[in-house]
């Protein structure tokens, strides 16, 4: 028995709402554009324009130039764009191995969220949005994410914090947002290497 073409139609857009969706609870993991990785941008998830290209800016606030192992560093991701009403982002950062380094200590669960995966064999760990972390109506922005980042008991040279960000226009679909990527390093202590 062959299903009817509005069964057909339902599926299908439950299907793609449920993608749709998905993304607001949180990006998929190893989109910060770090090494092994791409971003939004070149997976597909937003299609309009190149990454970077926007008027927009994302900025993170705290990364120290160089770290004292052990020490915590209070960070903030920030993005902004005049006209986005929908916004989100996601983090790792790594050592010139390529693996996670240091801990993320504290960030607010309510607006963010920490998960795991490998890259190429690496361990990585990704903070992200929420559903609720989208700031969702806070039309132009700035909008901001909390979080402490523990440096390494010891020194493992360069650290590298990626980041991605996502300036939408809330409406739901794949087009009409600005992705933007940064990385910032920083360098071990004098005397720790």
């Amino acid at each position: 028995m062959k299903p009817s073409r509005s069964l057909v139609f339902f599926l299908l857009s439950v299907g793609i709402t449920t993608i749709a969706y998905s993304y607001i609870r949180g990006p998929k993991n190893a989109r910060t554009g770090a090494p092994g990785e791409t971003t939004c941008v070149q997976s597909d998830c937003h299609i309009d324009h190149k990454i970077n290209t926007g008027p927009g800016k994302l900025t993170v606030l705290g990364v120290p130039k160089t770290y004292e192992p052990g020490t915590s560093y209070p960070i903030i991701v920030q993005l902004q764009q005049k006209g986005q009403r929908d916004w989100g982002f996601e983090l790792t950062v790594i050592n010139a191995d390529l693996n996670e380094s240091g801990t993320i200590q504290k960030y607010d669960q309510h607006l963010m969220q920490l998960d795991e995966a490998e890259v190429d064999g690496h361990p990585r760990y990704y903070l992200k949005h929420t559903r609720n972390g989208i700031h969702r109506g806070e039309k132009d922005g700035p909008v901001q994410w909390h979080f402490t980042w523990q440096a390494p008991d010891s020194s493992e040279g360069v650290i590298s914090f990626y980041v991605a960000g996502n300036a939408g226009n809330a409406n739901r679909k794949p087009t009409g947002d600005y992705i933007y990527q940064t990385v910032i390093h920083s360098d071990p202590a004098p005397g720790t290497q």
